[in-house]
């Protein structure tokens, strides 16, 4: 987190940056706005909406949101040899308007891979394996610096306590709870579902380059 602080200074108004994480899979199918990104069952539906701003609050139409999250099993799909290949993951393009949305669910927290040298680290150092629950984005769009970040919900256990140090205050998001007979229900969703709302402002910039993880290596 510190190397990636240094290597994206932006200014003041931009949506803060955050790790890319070991589950990014490039090529996540288009899907319209609106749609789900779960291929199958993985919990409560969550619709996430907002607009991509510039910093001076102007739309970025065609911008690309490139979205993924774990399900209620805790996994990502490249962890599951079960799970559909492009399960809860998508990427979604920015109206006119820079208005975007889409169906997720609620994600959950889940353990980093301790197992191996990492799990001996946190030991020493009297630390936990878990992560707070979030959904990752990487946001792009030409004349713009590229953006991966996450949405975190606020809610969640472990938001002080990150085993990658990844929560930033700015990313902490609200996951509103809403009643099945709600008129503003998505289609599709039945039973009980959350809204959250995500305003992102891109700085610009002309490095459009796929982000890279500092804590990894090529």
């Amino acid at each position: 987190m510190l190397v990636d602080a240094l290597a994206n200074p932006l200014p003041p108004g931009a949506t803060e940056s955050t790790v890319l994480g070991p589950f990014y899979v490039p090529g996540s199918p288009q899907r319209p706005f609106g749609a789900s990104i779960a291929e199958e069952a993985a919990g409560t539906p969550a619709w996430i909406h907002g607009r991509v701003l510039d910093l001076s609050g102007g739309p970025i139409a065609g911008a690309e949101l490139d979205v993924w999250q774990n399900g209620d099993d805790r996994l990502y799909a490249v962890q599951s040899p079960e799970a559909p290949e492009d399960h809860l993951r998508g990427r979604f393009t920015a109206r006119d308007d820079g208005s975007y949305a889409f169906l997720a669910v609620r994600p959950v927290p889940y353990t980093i891979p301790d197992d191996g040298p990492v799990g001996r680290m946190l030991a020493a150092t009297g630390r936990h394996p878990w992560r707070p629950a979030h959904v990752h984005m990487i946001v792009r769009a030409p004349g713009y610096r590229t953006l991966a970040t996450h949405i975190f919900d606020r809610e969640s256990e472990h938001l002080g306590s990150d085993a990658v140090f990844a929560v930033k205050p700015s990313l902490l998001r609200e996951f509103v709870p809403r009643r099945a007979d709600d008129p503003e229900r998505p289609d599709g969703v039945e039973g009980e579902w959350f809204s959250v709302e995500n305003t992102i402002v891109l700085a610009p910039g002309d490095d459009v380059a796929e982000p890279t993880d500092p804590g990894r290596t090529a």
